[in-house]
C-alpha cells in the first residue's frame, strides 16, 4: 500500500520524488534489464524469511518502505542517504545483504536501483496514462522503464504486494 501511495502521490506535481541535483551516484545510476531480474531474485529469495522477532518485517520490505517514505514527506534523495543505507545493509540486514550478493548484485546496486525505481516508475506510469509531470528522474531512466514496462511494473507490483502483506500482518498483531 505504501508503495502504491507513494507512486500515486508522485503523479501529483507537488508530491514528486525529489533528488538532490548534486546526487551524482543516484542521478548517474542506470538500470539494466539484468538488474530488474536480479531485484526479482532477491525478493523471491526473501519470501521464505522468518524474522526472529514476532514483530519483525522482512528486510527488503522494511528497506523499500523506509526509502518510499521519503516521497510523501517531501524529503530529497541524496548521495549521503544512499551511502548510509548501503553501509547499513551488512550490519543491520545480513539476510538481505546475503540475498543481494547471491543474486549477483552489490549493496550499492540494490539501493540505487530501488531508489531509481521509486523516483522514475511513477513518471513512466504518468506518461503511459497521457499525463506530463515535472520530475527529477533522468529522462534516460524514464525511457528505460517505458521500454521495459512489463518487467518493471510487475516488480513494483510484486513488492507492493509484499508490503501490503507485511502491513496486514502488523495490523493482526496489534491488540
Amino acid at each position: 500500500m505504501l508503495l502504491v501511495a507513494a507512486a500515486a502521490a508522485a503523479t501529483d506535481v507537488a508530491a514528486q520524488p525529489r533528488v538532490d541535483p548534486n546526487a551524482r551516484d543516484l542521478l548517474g545510476y542506470r538500470l539494466r534489464p539484468e538488474t530488474i531480474a536480479k531485484l526479482q531474485q532477491v525478493m523471491l529469495a526473501l519470501d521464505g524469511y522468518q524474522s526472529p522477532s514476532p514483530e519483525g518485517m522482512r528486510s527488503d520490505v522494511a528497506l523499500i518502505t523506509v526509502l518510499a517514505m521519503t516521497i510523501p514527506y517531501g524529503g530529497t534523495f541524496n548521495d549521503t542517504q544512499m551511502a548510509e543505507t548501503i553501509g547499513a545493509l551488512d550490519r543491520g540486514h545480513p539476510e538481505l545483504a546475503g540475498a543481494i550478493r547471491q543474486a549477483g548484485l552489490t549493496n550499492r546496486d540494490y539501493v540505487l536501483a530501488w531508489t531509481t525505481l521509486l523516483v522514475a516508475h511513477p513518471v513512466a506510469a504518468a506518461q503511459r496514462a497521457g499525463r506530463s509531470v515535472t520530475s527529477d528522474a533522468p529522462p534516460e531512466t524514464v525511457a528505460f522503464i517505458a521500454q521495459h514496462w512489463t518487467d518493471v511494473d510487475r516488480l513494483m507490483h510484486e513488492m507492493r504486494d509484499r508490503i501490503d502483506l507485511a502491513r496486514q500482518a502488523g495490523e493482526r498483531r496489534r491488540p
